[in-house]
Parts: C-alpha cells; structure tokens; sequence
C-alpha cells in the first residue's frame, strides 16, 4: 500500500465587516478544470474550512520541486477555482458600484499584499463578464505559492470585504391613538437622523419617514446600532429639563439586505434601506 505524506501547501481565509467577527462562510470555492486534472493526477487534497480552505499535497518532496515539477509536466503554472455564493443578497450587502454586475476576480500576482495578521491580501478587481453563473474567480499561482511560504512552510492568503453603507430610513406609520407630537429616534450620538417628513408609503399609508440623510451607516448581519423611537416632551424649556421623552418603540429594526431603493444624495446614487415601523 502506498503511504502518503500530505503536506500543507496553501490556505486561504475570507473576512467581511458584514458578519459578527468578520468572519465570512457565505463563499464556496469549486476547483477549476485544470487544477481537478491537477488534484486526480497529483493526489492534491482540498480541505474546506468555515471561511475558506487548505490545499495540501502528497509529496515527499520538497514543496518547490513538486510545483516545479508538475509546470514542466504539465504547462500548468497556477490553481483555479469558482468562487459561488451562497447567499443571494452577497452582491447587495457588499460595497460594490451599484451599476455592476460582473464577476470578482482575485489573482495571486495582481496587487498582493501582506496584512497585520500574516497573510496575504489579495486585491480584488472587479470584471464586466457576466458569463457563467459564479460569483468570481481565483487564481494562486505557483510562484506566488512559493514566493509568500510562511515559516511553517506554506502560504497563507486571505480575500477581504467591506459591507455596503446605505441610507437608513424609519417609515413610522401611527396605528394607534397615542398622540405623538414630538416624534425622535436616539440611541448613538454618532449617528443621527434628520427631523422627520410626512410622506405616503407605496401601500398608499400616511407616515413620517425619518432619514440618516448624508450619513451612510454600514449594513451588518447582527445589529452594530441600537436606535428608540421616542416621544419628545413639547413645553416651555423648563419644564423640558425636567421631564424624560417617552420611549414608544424599543429596538427599532435594523435593515434587511434583501429590502432596498434608490436615494441620490449630492448628485450621487446611493442604496437605501427602507424598514416600516407600526405603533
């Protein structure tokens, strides 16, 4: 029986501001073509991980003569995969132009650089092929594998997201009796929300909207903000200092990926995230 010796040749790792701790499971890697014929000839073995994954190799050799080798065998000079998400919304919470609708493509040669936690980035550059029904496509090349080799032998790389910034925006329509004269949000003092304006929803109801205007809060799947909706006290200034605005909605929503619209502020076209409060 032939014993194996797999040795770790590579990894890589995907971070995105969008999920808690950045950590980024919604992309799948599928091997191209030429690096399957790669794995069957030569005894490559993927390995998937939460965030990415491993390739190792079944070689005695040292690391450097097995890529050598297998260019001068082959022609091959790099592996390839698909890269598939599997989420719908990737596109929408992820900073991309919004008028884009291409394929990510990530090489190894093309603008690598190395991060704060060891590894090296690989920069995006966005195309405009739309052909085929993948998300992007990732290319290490061997002498870049070889080239970014770690103390402990084998090269890490990592691909890094930013989540989309949009224009929050609360339609609070009043379903109740209560009166609400002096209608706020509060909760961040960072972040906050213009006076509110009557509009008609698309449902045809009255509402007040009440917008982040110029200010453009990131999308994240676990809520980062923590926003009430409050009832001003209306008076003489003194007795405003004496009184507390009464909270009439705890834990406004935080904004759905798959919801969004249009806004332009400033001349520029920007996403919104439209979320509908009832009281």
């Amino acid at each position: 029986m032939r014993s194996t010796h797999f040795k770790k040749l590579l990894s890589l790792e995907v971070f995105h501001s969008y999920f808690g701790q950045q950590v980024c499971s919604c992309l799948q890697f599928i091997p191209g073509e030429s690096t399957k014929k790669l794995q069957k000839r030569f005894g490559f073995t993927l390995r998937n991980a939460i965030n990415g994954f491993s390739l190792y190799a079944d070689s005695q050799r040292p690391l450097a003569d097995c890529l050598h080798y297998i260019s001068r065998a082959t022609g091959e000079t790099l592996f390839d995969f698909r890269i598939i998400s599997k989420d719908d919304a990737f596109n929408t919470f992820t900073e991309f132009p919004l008028d884009w609708m291409g394929q990510i493509i990530f090489d190894s040669g093309v603008n690598a650089g190395a991060t704060d936690a060891g590894m090296v980035q690989l920069t995006q550059v966005l195309s405009e092929n739309t052909a085929g029904s993948y998300t992007g496509k990732l290319s290490l090349r061997f002498d870049d594998i070889l080239r970014y080799q770690q103390l402990q032998g084998y090269a890490a790389f990592c691909l890094r997201f930013e989540a989309r910034t949009t224009q929050w925006q609360y339609f609070v329509i009043n379903k109740s009796r209560l009166q609400l004269n002096n209608l706020m949000i509060n909760g961040n003092k960072e972040i906050g929300f213009a006076a509110p304006q009557p509009v008609i929803t698309q449902s045809g109801e009255q509402a007040l909207l009440f917008s982040s205007g110029q200010n453009l809060i990131p999308l994240s799947e676990t809520p980062k903000y923590r926003f009430n909706l409050v009832n001003g006290v209306v008076g003489d200034e003194e007795f405003r200092k004496e009184s507390t605005p009464k909270v009439i909605f705890k834990g406004l929503p935080n904004p759905d990926p798959g919801r969004t619209g249009l806004v332009n502020i400033s001349g520029s076209k920007h996403l919104s995230s439209p979320m509908y409060v009832y009281v």
